[in-house]
């Protein structure tokens, strides 16, 4: 008979450090899935996420490309770490809000990180869960600033994009 398998050993399981996000979203989760437990506000919505971004040679954690146009926008001071093991593989990567593309980052992986605005964990047990883009039937993406499901660009159908201000000199 085979030894017992080791908690350790069960599954995907990932740490979460949230810094600076407040009151609520600040703290140290565990997350366990196949099957769902563990210390997080909302394990089953973020396991949900998770499985939902996960793509056969694709990373779900990479990091934005370098060379990548994105608006200069800022999300907040908040930041995250993720370490442990999914997908068999090993995870160490890092998430902040310094501009457009790495909010965006951030709020794909809502409600593995917390929501940045409005309520902090979406999902099931705050009763908001996440919105579903129509079109799709996947996740909506939403205004970084607002949490609101943002709108479709005129005759195409893709999301508005931010358009960065310039200052004119008096």
């Amino acid at each position: 008979m085979p030894p017992p398998v080791r908690p350790e050993d069960q599954g995907d399981h990932l740490t979460v450090v949230v810094r600076h996000a407040g009151v609520g979203r600040d703290g140290r989760y565990d997350v366990r899935c196949h099957p769902e437990s563990g210390r997080h506000p909302d394990a089953a919505g973020a396991c949900r996420v998770l499985d939902e971004n996960t793509r056969w040679g694709r990373d779900p954690f990479a990091p934005v490309a370098p060379g990548t146009v994105c608006a200069m926008v800022h999300g907040g001071p908040a930041t995250a770490r993720i370490t442990g093991t999914w997908a068999g593989r090993p995870v160490d990567a890092t998430y902040d809000r310094g501009d457009g593309c790495r909010i965006a980052r951030w709020d794909h992986m809502v409600p593995l990180l917390p929501r940045i605005g409005g309520s902090a964990w979406a999902g099931p047990q705050n009763g908001s869960p996440a919105p579903v883009d129509p079109r799709t039937g996947g996740p909506a993406r939403t205004d970084p600033q607002t949490g609101n499901p943002a709108q479709a660009g005129p005759r195409t159908g893709t999301p508005l994009q931010a358009t960065p201000r310039t200052r004119t000199p008096v």
